[in-house]
């Protein structure tokens, strides 16, 4: 199975909340992320397409009496199963703190807040390898460019860790901080 897009975990969250129809999904999306990660209408419905096909959600045609039928969508067992893993995998680059790491802070708090502090300490540990193996190559580096970019690395992961010690920690305690 080729890897997932993560944009498809965004519709998979949405869904763990119940059952949407598309507009409902996007409105979820723009209410809640969409100051961290915007989601095209059309990118949407390609991923619904693309979830349902995969097992990972139904649709099921709903008639409406005034209206065109709508097609609502729920989350299987299998996709449920997905999300949770992905929920509690770090993020693997510190690019992906941003927009990964955030939504996933966001889902964990609606929906499972008493597994922030693990996928917190998942991060932590994440990064603190990747600052220790950059460091390694910094210290090796002769090339006074590559050695320029790989601090810059070095302090963006360093950065991140403090700000996952310091503010992340406290939202997962107390999410008015």
């Amino acid at each position: 199975m080729k890897p997932r897009v993560k944009s498809e975990n965004l519709v998979l969250g949405a869904l763990m909340t119940g059952s949407m129809h598309g507009y409902e999904i996007m409105k979820f999306l723009k209410e809640n992320l969409s100051f961290a990660w915007d989601l095209g209408t059309s990118q949407l419905y390609l991923l619904l397409g693309r979830l349902e096909k995969d097992s990972f959600i139904y649709g099921t045609k709903v008639n409406q009496e005034t209206r065109p039928s709508k097609r609502v969508f729920s989350i299987t067992e299998k996709g449920r199963n997905h999300f949770l893993k992905w929920l509690q995998s770090p993020s693997l680059h510190v690019r992906d703190i941003r927009l990964e790491f955030v939504t996933k802070l966001f889902f964990i708090k609606s929906l499972f807040p008493e597994s922030g502090k693990l996928l917190l300490d998942n991060q932590q540990r994440t990064l603190l390898e990747l600052k220790n193996e950059i460091m390694k190559i910094i210290q090796n580096e002769n090339d006074p460019f590559r050695r320029l970019v790989y601090r810059y690395r070095y302090f963006l992961i360093k950065g991140t860790i403090r700000w996952l010690e310091k503010d992340v920690s406290g939202f997962i305690v107390d999410p008015d901080k």
